[in-house]
């Protein structure tokens, strides 16, 4: 999903059950398929729309995301190669 995308695209997702974004960070060979540049504005988008954001990334990349996350209006759950590696006893961190 584009930061572009207009809102009657996201009024229809809405109205089909969808109710949240995922941004995978993680490495390359994970399945890495967003810039940080992408999670503030879309987020910000969809937060309107009472979504939350995931966002999956490695755990270096945690901290660099402060910022973004004291400037958003949306629940931001963070899982990381950490917590997946736990078996599913730690699904991630709700800010």
């Amino acid at each position: 999903m584009r930061p572009d995308i207009k809102d009657a695209e996201l009024r229809e997702l809405t109205d089909r059950g969808i109710r949240g974004v995922r941004f995978s960070m993680g490495s390359a060979a994970l399945g890495s398929s967003n810039s940080v540049a992408d999670i503030e504005p879309l987020t910000k988008r969809v937060a309107s729309f009472d979504w939350h954001t995931q966002i999956y990334m490695r755990e270096d990349q945690i901290a660099d995301m402060e910022a973004v996350r004291n400037r958003v209006p949306a629940q931001i759950v963070i899982t990381s190669e950490v917590s997946c590696q736990l078996g599913g006893y730690v699904v991630g961190e709700i800010i």
